[in-house]
């Protein structure tokens, strides 16, 4: 079977018009006996390209801590909880003390990785080795899209209440005094509530010249009882109770 060259037939002639009208070269290459082959060159109005995958949202991340105020000792169980909203691909945070006017780093922490869902971690882990001391600090927490910025307060521990056993109770050594009247010694007895002491005594001795019109000397020792009841109230420094202890022999019920 004879085929026509495709530059010399009619309809081939139509075709290369209608190449050259959409803006297409064209290059015609023979491979004898009048054989033509056209080759199509695309022209920049014809090219085709894929569009690029649209990226992922970037992930942001919520935070907030169980307390705000706490001691020392409660770090290991005041908690920071964050949660990221998609998959983030950092995640860190940094630990500041305020100093006067200024924040000071503490501890500065970067991670990446994959970062998602719900997550808790004590305040305690966030100081890591660093020492935790009263003041006021802040975290910020930080992921792909945005921060977020928590400020607590370590406060000192606060003394223990003293409560009183219930009992008889004699002191061991009393400080203070002098001159005409000493005291050397003091007993109470604690109330069954802990709150109230009755029988408050003391043991004192004097010496000395008394009053006028009295003029001769005189020394002795004696017992004071103290009417009512007092109330217990937080011993001072100079109080001689503070080191009072039970006297010996004597039953306590609790």
């Amino acid at each position: 079977m004879e085929s026509s060259p495709v530059g010399s037939s009619r309809e081939g002639m139509i075709a290369m018009a209608a190449i050259r009208t959409a803006g297409i070269r064209t290059r015609r290459t023979s491979f004898g006996a009048g054989v033509a082959i056209v080759v199509l060159v695309a022209s920049t109005g014809a090219v085709m390209g894929s569009t690029a995958p649209a990226s992922a949202a970037s992930a942001k991340v919520s935070a907030h801590l169980t307390q705000t105020s706490f001691t020392k000792a409660e770090a290991s169980q005041v908690k920071l909880a964050y949660e990221f909203s998609a998959t983030s691909r950092h995640f860190g945070y940094r630990l500041s003390r305020k100093s006067a006017s200024k924040w000071v780093t503490v501890r500065n922490v970067s991670k990446k990785g994959k970062f998602k869902g719900a997550h808790t971690r004590t305040v305690k882990r966030l100081f890591g080795s660093k020492p935790i001391s009263a003041g006021r600090y802040r975290v910020r927490v930080t992921a792909d899209a945005n921060a977020v910025t928590l400020k607590f307060a370590v406060t000192a521990a606060s003394a223990a209440a003293v409560v009183p056993k219930t009992g008889t109770w004699k002191s061991v050594s009393v400080s203070g005094g002098g001159g005409q009247v000493s005291v050397t010694g003091i007993s109470f007895v604690v109330a069954p509530d802990g709150k109230s002491l009755t029988n408050f005594t003391f043991d004192y001795t004097y010496s000395g010249v008394m009053l006028p019109p009295f003029t001769q000397q005189c020394s002795g020792s004696s017992r004071t009882y103290a009417l009512g009841e007092l109330r217990r109230r937080s011993p001072t420094a100079s109080s001689p109770v503070r080191r009072a202890v039970p006297a010996p022999g004597t039953s306590r019920t609790r």
